[in-house]
């Protein structure tokens, strides 16, 4: 087939997000089993990934996690143009309206950075941003509203364990971001050497709060407009269903449809 057609835009994805209890966003994903990860249909074109996203749902918002391997140079990031470095974007529709060709309201694009944020812009940081095209824009989201942590080992210290931050918006998490896990669901802060990840791997872990999801409606509409794009300057791109040739960011027709499973009873 030529390159020019994507295997993957002969199909409408439908995948599952699954509810879960709400994990401690700290970077640490031992709690992210594989029955959040999202598929990879990628191998539909031949493409091999870097990368492994989790996804999930809870009354309070969204949960995301990224794992992504093979990473050896210095991240390169800047919130105020996220879209040309090291990066992870997750656009969604709240009314999965798959066959309009712009963005409503209810569609969101969503960044989460593994660094550029806080005075240093040395940390973690997450914000959403418009989609250009759109009929009508969603509500603004408010800096700092997102929750974001990330892990990468420290090049010069292999030995030292995982390079360890959590930020609101490039912000120290305040103590109300704790409180989204039980007592004792916490862990402690610091990772011990037993638990360091190789020095070619680094992770994401975000929280998306359900008063920054325009429309976010579980229970009335509970299939959503789905994307997710993997951007890594050693690695290239990962996406979930087609790439940039098809102008994902400003058409939401390409998305997958993400199900929101019903709450356990």
């Amino acid at each position: 087939m030529s390159e020019l057609v994507p295997n993957r835009l002969l199909f409408r994805f439908e995948v599952p997000i699954r509810y879960r209890r709400p994990p401690v966003i700290d970077g640490d994903l031992s709690d992210w089993p594989d029955e959040y990860l999202l598929p990879d249909f990628g191998r539909l074109d031949g493409r091999e990934s870097f990368a492994r996203v989790w996804l999930a749902w809870h009354e309070s918002g969204l949960f995301l996690a990224c794992r992504i391997e093979g990473r050896r140079s210095p991240f390169q990031c800047d919130p105020t143009a996220f879209w040309k470095g090291d990066n992870l974007r997750l656009m969604t529709d709240m009314r999965d309206t798959r066959d309009l060709k712009r963005a409503s309201r209810y569609c969101q694009q969503f960044y989460f950075l593994p660094t550029g944020g806080g005075r240093d812009r040395k940390q973690p940081v997450a914000g959403a941003a418009r989609i250009n095209r759109a009929t009508e824009h969603a509500p603004p989201v408010r800096d700092g509203l997102i929750a974001i942590a990330a892990t990468r080992q420290a090049a010069s210290a292999l030995d030292a364990g995982v390079e360890r931050a959590g930020r609101r918006g490039g912000r120290p998490l305040p103590a109300d971001a704790e409180r989204l896990a039980s007592a004792d669901e916490r862990r402690p802060s610091p990772i011990s050497s037993k638990e360091r990840l190789p020095a070619d791997v680094y992770t994401l872990e975000a929280h998306i709060p359900q008063t920054a999801l325009s429309g976010f409606d579980p229970i009335e509409h509970s299939r959503i407009g789905l994307y997710v794009m993997v951007e890594d300057r050693d690695l290239g791109q990962q996406y979930l269903t087609v790439g940039d040739e098809l102008n994902w960011h400003v058409d939401p027709s390409t998305w997958a449809t993400g199900v929101l499973t019903p709450m356990p009873r």
